[in-house]
């Protein structure tokens, strides 16, 4: 089972630009992994979030927007 999250429009760049993601990581692998596909042909990015087994888990991701800052993100999944 896997949760895919729309990168493209959770965090749009700045001025009509697009930002770029990388280095998807979770902070408990039995829980869930994570990777970012992309983009496709429309310019869309997903973080795809795997569930491994049961619990809550943090993804956390970078982005860099159209400044050349890269920021970091974190994100709560919970998985029954």
């Amino acid at each position: 089972m896997s949760t895919n999250v729309n990168l493209t429009v959770a965090i749009p760049g700045q001025n009509g630009t697009v930002a770029t993601y990388s280095n998807p990581r979770s902070n408990n692998t039995s829980i869930a992994t994570a990777t970012i596909i992309g983009p496709n042909p429309s310019g869309h990015v997903y973080l795809d979030v795997k569930k491994v087994g049961s619990g809550p888990v943090n993804i956390t991701f970078d982005y860099t927007g159209s400044n050349g800052v890269t920021r970091t993100m974190t994100w709560t999944f919970n998985f029954q």
